[in-house]
């Protein structure tokens, strides 16, 4: 028998401790509904239930978001309803204006109203907001009219009496077909004046007599006093290519000098093998106004670009490769021997007020193959410009030069859409994207300047052709917002069964992460039963233990 380590009495206090231990813990899951209070309860079900529970607030927002996205839409689709109202509206006044039973008081009033309307669905374009968000001018859909471009060459000056160089034009909607004709009667010779017609073509007039000259500024103001202009048109720009039209011969009247129709194609065209070189700020030595420059030419081959003294100011040479250049004496000498690696030379002599546009570069280039030895295939050269070039000093008296190899033309970006990103789920790239074609007056192709039943001063055929005009534009514009309605009526119902997948999910995954984490009330309560009868019998067995060293007095008598 022993009396100093009661043995008994020490295991019944471990037994104890670890029923009162067992107490607390059943008792905190009790009171917190968790079975998982801390890591150590279960550690691999903690990490569970913590990506579970990640991903069900994400699903939740998920369907808020689309929720507000069905919100967006239908604020979109009441403001189109009222949209087709008007353009049913429009429709039948223009086909009352189109009957000439009516007068010109009667089309007038007609035309008041009709311009209203216009008025007031261009007014519902711009206000109709959802969250700050303008819902009606075009969002990743498509807008206005999209714009063109297209260059030609100018026909022979010997036909039309201008000097002109390459033309570009641009700003103008897909399929636009502009001209450019010259007269004789227009008054206050020089002078260039824009006309719009009812089909959407353009015409711009040039008249001048011998010696004249046309700015670039009088063709940037016949544009803009042009009257008509269709929708799309806003920047509608012709660069003549030259800053000035030199005239060396009275014009010719009606004589076309230039026609084309504007795509949406680029106006550089790439073959296989064709290349590409930038330069900006480009300019010859002696100064002058700088612009950007695109050349193009088959790749890998290397152009050098000189400043020639000696040369008619203003004049440009296209040189190959190993070209000899005859001079008055009768001896021929390497003009410019390029080294190695150097397949093509342009030299270029520019005098203050002289100036080229990429005409004069091309021009050089299509006539450098009777000039050279070794045999260059130089109708791939050409040049693009941002604008003509002139110069305001003289160029240096000694060469200068640099050299240019062309590279691969880089791939265009992927098309960006930037319609708006709904995200309607947890995880990223979980999108949905909303486009809204332009709903105003210019995306539905009936501008106040386009559609009208009625022309001011006008006779009753003319109203009357406006007005029948104006029957198919109403018609047209009708079927863009029924189109459009239907697209946002489908994004709604797609948006609506979105919203209850996502609540499925989201109850299945809180089930799943409920059986992870939560308490099992009748369970942990057996638990918790068990554990305080334990510890009060352990009580008991404690207090036993502690008497069981009184037997010694016994012995000690």
């Amino acid at each position: 028998m022993r009396i100093k380590n009661n043995t008994t009495a020490l295991n019944t206090h471990r037994m104890y401790s670890g029923n009162n231990a067992a107490i607390s813990k059943s008792a905190e899951k009790l009171s917190s509904g968790y079975r998982v209070n801390r890591a150590g309860d279960d550690a691999a079900g903690l990490a569970i239930s913590e990506k579970m529970r990640a991903q069900v607030r994400g699903l939740s927002m998920a369907s808020k978001n689309s929720s507000d996205a069905i919100s967006l839409v239908q604020t979109a689709e009441g403001a189109l309803q009222e949209v087709h109202s008007m353009l049913q509206r429009m429709n039948e006044l223009a086909v009352q204006a189109a009957s000439d039973t009516n007068v010109t008081i009667d089309r007038d009033a007609l035309q008041l109203e009709f311009s209203n309307l216009q008025e007031e669905i261009d007014q519902i374009a711009q206000t109709t907001k959802f969250n700050d968000t303008v819902l009606l001018e075009g969002i990743g859909g498509a807008g206005a009219a999209p714009t063109g471009k297209a260059n030609f060459q100018a026909a022979d000056q010997a036909n039309t009496g201008l000097g002109l160089d390459t033309i570009s034009i641009t700003g103008a909607p897909v399929g636009t077909k502009v001209s450019i004709v010259t007269s004789t009667g227009v008054a206050g010779a020089p002078s260039a004046t824009g006309e719009w017609a009812d089909d959407g073509s353009f015409k711009l007039t040039l008249s001048a007599a011998n010696g004249e000259i046309l700015t670039q500024e009088m063709v940037d103001k016949a544009i803009a006093d042009a009257d008509g202009a269709p929708a799309g048109a806003e920047n509608f720009h012709i660069d003549m290519g030259m800053a000035d039209i030199y005239c060396v011969a009275d014009t010719v009247d009606g004589v076309t000098v230039g026609e084309t129709t504007l795509s949406d194609k680029p106006l550089i065209t790439f073959v296989d093998g064709m290349g590409v070189a930038e330069i900006s700020n480009f300019s010859f030595n002696g100064g002058g106004v700088k612009h950007s420059i695109t050349l193009t030419g088959p790749i890998g081959k290397t152009l050098r670009v000189i400043t020639r003294v000696g040369n008619a100011p203003g004049t440009v040479i296209g040189i190959p490769q190993a070209y000899f250049e005859t001079h008055i004496d009768g001896t021929n000498t390497p003009a410019y021997q390029p080294p190695n690696g150097v397949d093509m030379i342009l030299v270029a002599r520019l005098d203050p007020g002289s100036g080229y546009g990429a005409g004069s570069l091309n021009t050089a280039f299509n006539s450098a193959n009777g000039n050279q030895v070794n045999a260059i295939d130089t109708k791939w050269f050409k040049a693009y410009m941002d604008a003509p070039i002139r110069y305001d000093t003289n160029t240096r008296s000694t060469d200068g030069w640099f050299d240019i190899t062309f590279a691969a033309p880089k791939e265009e970006p992927p098309a960006v859409n930037n319609g708006l990103v709904i995200q309607v789920g947890a995880e990223a790239g979980h999108t949905l994207t909303i486009n809204i074609d332009a709903m105003n007056t210019a995306g539905l192709g009936i501008t106040k300047e386009a559609v009208k039943i009625a022309v001011a001063g006008g006779t009753a055929a003319e109203s009357r052709t406006a007005a029948s005009a104006a029957i198919t534009a109403t018609r047209d514009a009708i079927n863009k917002v029924s189109t459009q309605r239907a697209t946002l009526g489908a994004m709604q119902n797609r948006l609506e069964y979105k919203i209850n997948n996502l609540d499925t999910t989201t109850e299945n995954l809180q089930s799943a992460e409920s059986r992870i984490r939560d308490t099992d009330m009748a369970k942990e309560m057996s638990e918790f039963t068990k554990n305080n009868i334990l510890s009060q019998a352990a009580t008991a067995m404690l207090a036993q233990a502690n008497s069981l060293p009184q037997n010694v007095l016994q012995l000690l008598g």
